[in-house]
C-alpha cells in the first residue's frame, strides 16, 4: 500500500496554518502523543472482538491522520473502520498490522 499512497502531505497543515512551523510541530507532536492511546484502544477492541469499538476507533484514527496529512495512515485506517463496520475482526486485525507499518513509515518520514 505504501508504494501507491503518499506517506505525508505537508501542504495540509501548511495551508491551514499559513506555514506556522511552530504550530505545525505542536500539532504533529500532539498527533503522535494521541495516537499511542488510540492504538492501545484498537488492540483492546480487536482482542475483545468488539466490532463497534474497532469501527469507532478506526474512524478516529482515520480522521486524525487525515487532519495532519498522513495520507497512507489515513487510508489504512479507513480500511480498519470499514472492517469494523462489517464486523470482520480478522480483516480489521490485518489492516491494523498494515496501519502500524504505515505509522512507522510516517514516524521515520517525519523524523520521530
Amino acid at each position: 500500500m505504501g508504494s501507491t499512497t503518499e506517506i505525508y502531505d505537508s501542504s495540509i497543515l501548511n495551508e491551514c496554518l499559513d506555514g506556522d512551523k511552530e504550530m505545525i510541530t505542536e500539532i504533529i507532536e500532539g498527533y503522535f502523543d494521541d495516537m499511542a492511546g488510540r492504538m492501545d484502544e484498537m488492540v483492546v477492541a480487536i482482542l475483545s472482538c468488539d466490532a463497534e469499538l474497532i469501527h469507532r476507533t478506526g474512524h478516529s484514527i482515520k480522521g486524525a491522520s487525515a487532519n495532519i496529512g498522513a495520507k497512507e495512515a489515513s487510508s489504512v485506517a479507513s480500511e480498519i473502520e470499514k472492517a469494523g463496520k462489517a464486523g470482520n475482526i480478522e480483516k480489521a486485525k490485518t489492516h491494523f498490522e498494515e496501519f502500524k507499518t504505515a505509522f512507522s513509515r510516517l514516524e521515520s518520514h517525519l523524523g520521530k
